[in-house]
């Protein structure tokens, strides 16, 4: 016969907030979800009105009336770097929000590790049979 093991303190918390985190989880899956899908959404909104804001910033370069204005125009620079920050800005957005939105999906029903051990110890309240030790 194997003695059977029993869990000590640390090992119950241990359970009990993987217990909680099972319990929490179909609600955050799907808060994550909108937050991953808002994410999308906020950056393309950024990165297509940075790429309006290039356009136009290009369109009023090519428009300008001398050559001296458009050889060199410090508004029209500056104009374009603050749209290609906002462009980077909605591209950061975006890979944030598809990661996170990879992340849900690849965990929807949740910690595979953690399904299987609460699994296991359901079985064995279900038995009440002590889990063996080691040999």
């Amino acid at each position: 016969m194997s003695p059977s093991y029993t869990l000590d303190s640390a090992e119950m918390r241990m359970l009990e907030q993987i217990k909680r985190k099972h319990t929490q989880w179909p609600y955050a899956r799907w808060v994550l979800l909108f937050l991953a899908l808002g994410l999308i959404a906020v950056g393309i909104y950024i990165e297509l009105g940075a790429i309006r804001g290039l356009r136009d910033t290009s369109l009023a370069f090519s428009e300008s009336q001398s050559a001296a204005e458009r050889s060199f125009n410090g508004s029209l620079v500056f104009l374009s770097c603050l749209a290609t920050k906002n462009a980077t800005l909605g591209e950061l957005l975006r890979w944030c929000g598809i990661l996170l939105l990879l992340a849900v999906v690849s965990r929807w029903r949740g910690n595979p590790v953690h399904v299987l051990l609460l699994a296991l110890i359901a079985q064995r309240n279900e038995r009440a049979t002590p889990i063996p030790g080691p040999a």
